[in-house]
């Protein structure tokens, strides 16, 4: 099941990123000579967890109601 959902994953990661990597405050902390890992880690992730944590609990309702099917 893991395989069937990680591409939704994926999707919401990598549309949210360009989204966030787009706007001032990154631009703000790779101004002031913020590295990569930092940037990264201290403000793109804090801002994509939002939409990754709906996309989890979208995707474990669905599992779950998967799983009851096929053990049905």
């Amino acid at each position: 099941m893991a395989v069937i959902f990680l591409p939704k994953f994926v999707l919401v990661v990598y549309s949210s990123v360009l989204t966030i990597r787009s706007r001032e405050y990154v631009e703000a902390a790779r101004s002031l000579g913020a590295g990569s890992f930092h940037i990264l880690f201290r403000t793109i992730l804090p801002n994509i967890m939002g939409p990754v944590l709906v996309q989890f609990s979208l995707v474990a309702a669905a599992a779950i109601t998967l799983e009851s099917g096929l053990s049905f």
